[in-house]
């Protein structure tokens, strides 16, 4: 019994490194240019903890804002067939200014429609962290439900978690 518990510390600890390690190296697997897009004075990306948003810093280390990606911790979270990884920059004051769909091994004319829909990503902008905990007054794209509703799921499950 002892040496199962053991094992599954084990388990735990090097899941807790991997995933720091993966918000650590934001920087290079290319999220810096998609940060750009919305902070184009975006430099550096310091993450201290899997679970902490990621600090976005300037040229002189100042703090521009934050980001969360909602993958890995919310890669169960399928949506027509499979999950999506989501960019949510915030500014200064941690309003969320900008949602960017990574990568998705969901189905691509799903994934598209959410990404192109007019008004799916933009009604996110300019909520606090506490109001995407609840995003029920967001209505699913038509021909795109399932996965409409995991992206928001992965982001309610990714902001719930954060430190």
């Amino acid at each position: 019994m002892i040496l199962c518990g053991g094992i599954l510390l084990c388990i735990h600890w090097q899941h807790g490194r991997f995933t720091h390690r993966q918000a650590q190296n934001a920087n290079s697997s290319g999220i810096l240019p998609v940060i750009r897009e919305v902070l184009p004075l975006a430099e550096s990306v310091d993450a201290t903890s899997a679970n902490a948003l990621a600090s976005i810093l300037g040229t002189d280390r100042n703090e521009l804002g934050k980001i969360a990606r909602t993958s890995p911790m919310a890669d169960h979270i399928l949506g027509f067939s499979g999950p999506t990884d989501v960019l949510l920059v915030f500014d200064g004051e941690e309003q969320l200014i900008a949602t960017r769909v990574i990568s998705s091994r969901d189905t691509k004319e799903h994934v598209r429609q959410v990404v192109q829909d007019p008004n799916f990503l933009k009604s996110l902008n300019g909520r606090s962290r506490a109001e995407l905990l609840n995003l029920s007054d967001i209505d699913a794209v038509s021909g795109a439900t399932l996965t409409s509703f995991s992206v928001l799921e992965s982001i309610r499950l990714r902001l719930s978690k954060t430190e």
